[in-house]
C-alpha cells in the first residue's frame, strides 16, 4: 500500500475483542469507567466504551470506544454515538459522535463537553446508556429531536451515578 493510502476495506471482520469483566475506578469525579456494547441486532459485532473524568469531569469526559462493526451496507450511512438518560425515551438522546473507520472496525477517542441546556442534567454522570445506531443523512447535523434515530446497533450501560 503506498504511504498516505487509504487501507483497503475487508469484506468480513475477524477481530474480536478480548473480553475482560467491566471495570469502574470512578471516585470523587476522576477515574475511568469500562463497559461492553452488546448487539442489540442479532449481530456478532461488539464493542467496547470507556468513559474518563477529569477533574472538572462534571461538563467534560473523553470516550473511548471501538468496535469490530462491518461497514455499512449503503452509501451515505455512518454508526452515530448517543449517550442517553433513558434509552427509552429520545428526549433524552444526546448525540456524541460518529464512528471513524480503520481497519479493524469503527472507533471514536475524543474529550467531549456537554452541550449546554442538553439536558436538565448537567453532568456526564447522568447519562448511563451509550448506545450506537445505523443513520442516514447528514452526520453534521444529527439530532433526536423529531422523535426519531436510526435503527440501534450496539448499547451499554454505565454504572448509574446520579440519584
Amino acid at each position: 500500500i503506498a504511504e498516505g493510502a487509504p487501507a483497503p476495506q475487508e469484506a468480513t471482520l475477524t477481530q474480536t475483542l478480548i473480553s475482560q469483566p467491566p471495570q469502574s475506578s470512578l471516585h470523587d469525579g476522576i477515574g475511568e469507567e469500562t463497559i461492553y456494547l452488546r448487539n442489540v441486532r442479532g449481530g456478532t459485532a461488539t464493542g467496547q466504551a470507556v468513559r474518563t473524568y477529569t477533574q472538572d469531569g462534571f461538563g467534560r469526559a473523553r470516550f473511548s470506544i471501538t468496535t469490530n462493526l462491518p461497514s455499512p451496507a449503503a452509501e451515505g450511512e455512518f454508526y452515530q454515538v448517543w449517550l442517553a438518560e433513558d434509552v427509552d425515551h429520545l428526549a433524552t438522546w444526546v448525540p456524541l459522535s460518529i464512528l471513524w473507520n480503520r481497519e479493524d472496525g469503527y472507533w471514536t477517542d475524543d474529550e467531549y463537553t456537554l452541550p449546554s441546556g442538553a439536558l436538565l442534567i448537567d453532568t456526564y454522570y447522568g447519562f448511563s446508556h451509550l448506545v450506537i445506531t445505523l443513520e442516514t443523512g447528514d452526520s453534521a447535523n444529527v439530532t433526536s429531536e423529531d422523535g426519531e434515530v436510526g435503527a440501534k446497533v450496539l448499547q451499554g450501560d454505565f454504572i448509574p451515578l446520579h440519584d
